[in-house]
């Protein structure tokens, strides 16, 4: 009723951010840091949900992916919506359609997937802008067409630090190794220019807490 407010999210341990409509307006979309320090709000990991309006009712939407989401989020789409997902040094990008009650998903596919730090979607329409970038280049912005779960790249928009393109830019790798819990933890490794194997190099360790 119009000029009245009603709670609908009455756990203070529960708490939405990043809320989206879907594209029907009949409920919304939003995530829910789940954290194991949630008095002082520590670290987590972010979870997809939706509220449907008619029902009052708030739901978990099944991603397939225990990780969550990663710190990007998600776009909403006229026929579902795209995430991107936790997964390391880069971020996993998906797109999932609306079947029904369910959903199913497609992995995005690409000529600088999933090398993508940045993407923004056109509210209705395909076009795209997203940002590009690795450990040894630095970001630029594209123009592009989401074509189903495969976005194509149209054209470069930004030539930032061309300065850079004439200096030396350190070899880099993704490695991996077993961390607390036997978890497999990923990170990126920085290599020394001129490095030849079998030399000892020091090592400066720059943690992700």
């Amino acid at each position: 009723k119009e000029g009245t407010s009603a709670e609908i999210f009455p756990d203070p341990g529960f708490k939405p951010s990043r809320f989206y409509w879907a594209a029907d307006e009949k409920g919304f979309y939003f995530s829910v840091t789940r954290t194991s320090d949630p008095i002082h709000d520590g670290p987590g990991a972010d979870f997809l949900y939706y509220f449907d309006l008619e029902t009052k009712k708030h739901w978990e939407i099944p991603l397939d992916w225990e990780w969550g989401l990663f710190y990007l989020g998600f776009q909403v789409r006229e026929d579902g919506f795209v995430v991107s997902l936790a997964n390391g040094a880069r971020p996993k990008w998906r797109r999932y359609f609306k079947k029904g009650g369910s959903f199913i998903y497609k992995d995005l596919e690409g000529t600088h997937l999933p090398h993508l730090y940045g993407l923004f979607l056109q509210k209705e329409g395909n076009r795209a802008v997203y940002a590009h970038s690795t450990a040894s280049l630095p970001t630029q912005w594209y123009s592009a067409n989401l074509s189903g779960n495969i976005l194509v790249p149209l054209r470069k928009i930004t030539n930032l630090n061309a300065h850079l393109e004439k200096k030396t830019m350190a070899k880099t790798e993704v490695v991996r190794w077993r961390g607390a819990m036997n978890k497999e933890i990923e990170g990126i490794l920085y290599y020394p220019h001129n490095y030849k194997p079998g030399h000892r190099y020091p090592l400066v360790v720059m943690i992700h807490g």
